[in-house]
């Protein structure tokens, strides 16, 4: 399988970010350039080889990796599959938006759950291929919550592998995904992660912007679009399996974050390619 789009670009190259080319390969051919625009690959299936800036690397599943503007790389498939999903940035102020987040440099980074990923990835293709005049104006704005859902993804997992990282911050967020279908308290998580509840929520600001309560919802969310997109469960179903315990505060909540009911997220999900 493999679809692809290269939109004609106008006065979208103004906006901050806009998409300058899609696709997916399910066997991605050689690929070796000097000079291309930033662009973010991921990979759910097969093996390819990366290799830039001197480093040769091994692209698995659930892997990914972004290449800056003008860096010269090559990358191609190993065995008989390496589905690649790729997407070409552009806009004013790419450049800005990108190092905000981090992405400065050409690096590989190992991805949790694609579940999200793919759901927007499917979003800026479907509207760029079917609304013809606005389109690449509202893909824009998926990618964004694109490159949103992979610093995420890529943030978390770096977090976890980093030996300095701060064992207090990973001890209570590991508590949090072993055990988020379970109430949990602040004093429980204070008690796991061994400081005040004080202290532990200026950790969890500093590191994620948010207070624990917070936090524990955003990743019950997180769960609960999973299982919208990857099950028939109904959303009682799911809301408890996320962790909420009442289904209409589920569903306000839901809405709250995504600015959509969960049935309509479903339904977004269906209909994308």
């Amino acid at each position: 399988m493999w679809y692809y789009h290269f939109p004609v670009i106008g006065a979208e190259c103004d906006l901050p970010i806009c998409v300058m080319s899609i696709g997916l390969n399910d066997f991605q051919y050689h690929v070796k350039r000097e000079n291309h625009l930033p662009h973010i690959i991921y990979c759910t299936e097969g093996e390819g080889t990366l290799i830039v800036e001197g480093n040769k690397y091994t692209i698995r599943p659930y892997q990914g990796f972004f290449i800056p503007a003008d860096t010269p790389h090559e990358y191609y498939t190993v065995g008989d599959l390496w589905d690649t999903h790729w997407l070409t940035l552009g806009g004013k102020g790419v450049n800005e938006i990108l190092s905000l987040f981090g992405f400065t440099k050409a690096q590989v980074y190992t991805l949790s759950d694609v579940t999200r990923l793919n759901h927007l990835f499917k979003k800026i293709y479907s509207v760029m291929k079917s609304d013809k005049l606005y389109g690449n104006y509202y893909a824009g704005g998926f990618a964004y919550d694109f490159l949103v859902e992979f610093y995420r993804l890529a943030n978390n997992k770096a977090s976890e592998e980093q030996s300095g990282a701060n064992p207090t911050i990973l001890s209570a967020v590991n508590y949090i995904t072993s055990h988020y279908t379970e109430e949990i308290t602040l004093e429980q998580l204070s008690l796991t992660a061994g400081v005040t509840k004080q202290h532990l929520c200026k950790l969890f600001k500093k590191n994620f912007g948010m207070r624990p309560v917070e936090y524990i919802t955003k990743f019950r969310i997180q769960q609960a679009k999973r299982l919208l997109c990857s099950t028939d469960d109904t959303i009682k179903e799911i809301s408890f399996a996320s962790g909420f315990k009442d289904c209409g505060y589920f569903c306000r909540v839901f809405k709250r974050y995504e600015l959509m009911s969960p049935m309509d997220y479903r339904r977004s999900d269906k209909s994308d390619v």
